[in-house]
């Protein structure tokens, strides 16, 4: 069975993602598919719009192959070399992420639970992105020794507050309907009946005659103070230290900082750095570019292995970082890594 279906229906350009072995998790090839697809549609006068849905009933999609990408970054590691796979899976999602962002005609995302790393670069850079009460997003990057990727940076920093930081360093999961509060999504549905409502868009002229009473507005998040308090700190340290000196009158405090002491410090550093760039170049391709120069330093690094090692092969969770903490880790070290 084919891990994506792609069809026409109606003048709709249809992406089904159905990779049921790994959660949704997009291969190469998957990617190469999206990619030509659209630049075929894009020029198609007789497809109005392009809709991405998942066949997954656990997932969306889980992210892009990191622990495929990591394998062979690892083999090229041992032989002293680099990977051109590793390369080009990067490139073609990046391509890809920016292609979707820029894209002409209306890209319509149907989001159902898990949408995490690269399912978020294949939906949230579309024009609709409606959640159902199934979603659980996050990006996780920060867990596995790598960086919040796809063009992420793109969508995040234009979160509410200080939200976009605050989720892309701690890798916390939101749902459908935060999503939606956050502006990540522009429609929610409080019902887990994406099907009905994709028959209906399939069948009518005007997406937009269907998807207007889901509609959602940016709204404050439960925690929002909270988040605009400790992660408007000018450095990663200072987050650091505010956490840790209220964590034991305040349970939040507590559970994020120590969220963020499990993570991997040199990921926390990078994501930080790679947050604010992204706010100032606020530019899909510049941000897409600039992922991929991070992303090929960041996978020759032992933490990039040894973190999906630990979360998604051996699934024990006891990845060991190096360095072992931020207080270890040199600006130099990261100007290195965005170099």
């Amino acid at each position: 069975m084919s891990d994506i279906i792609i069809e026409e229906y109606n003048s709709y350009g249809v992406i089904i993602l159905n990779r049921k072995d790994a959660m949704g998790a997009l291969s190469l090839d998957m990617l190469r598919v999206i990619s030509n697809k659209l630049d075929i549609w894009k020029k198609d006068k007789t497809i109005k719009a392009v809709l991405i849905k998942s066949n997954l009933n656990k997932a969306f999609c889980s992210g892009g192959d990191v622990k495929e990408v990591a394998k062979r970054a690892k083999l090229a590691q041992l032989k002293n070399g680099s990977s051109k796979f590793v390369t080009e899976f990067f490139k073609t999602e990046y391509l890809l992420n920016a292609k979707i962002a820029s894209f002409p005609k209306p890209y319509i995302a149907f989001l159902n639970a898990i949408v995490m790393g690269g399912g978020a670069g294949v939906s949230l850079h579309g024009s609709h992105i409606i959640a159902d009460c199934t979603v659980k997003f996050a990006m996780p990057e920060s867990k596995i020794g790598f960086f919040t990727d796809v063009g992420s940076g793109f969508f995040l920093t234009k979160s509410v507050g200080y939200t976009g930081l605050y989720l892309a360093l701690t890798g916390n999961v939101i749902s459908g309907e935060d999503m939606a509060k956050l502006g990540f999504a522009s429609h929610f549905t409080k019902d887990s009946n994406l099907k009905d409502i994709l028959e209906d868009v399939l069948n009518s002229n005007n997406p937009d005659d269907i998807l207007t009473k889901y509609s959602y507005k940016k709204s404050k998040y439960k925690y929002q103070d909270k988040i605009d308090k400790y992660f408007s700190k000018p450095s990663l340290e200072l987050i650091f230290k505010a956490l840790e000196q209220d964590s034991k009158k305040d349970i939040w405090c507590f559970d994020t900082y120590t969220t963020l002491s499990k993570a991997c410090p040199t990921s926390l550093k990078v994501i930080f750095r790679h947050f604010y760039l992204s706010k100032k170049l606020n530019d899909i391709k510049k941000i897409t570019d600039m992922d991929f120069c991070v992303a090929q330093n960041l996978s020759k690094r032992a933490d990039f292995y040894e973190g999906v090692r630990a979360v998604l092969i051996d699934k024990t969770n006891d990845a060991k970082w190096s360095p072992a903490t931020i207080w270890d880790i040199k600006d130099s070290d990261i100007d290195a890594i965005f170099n």
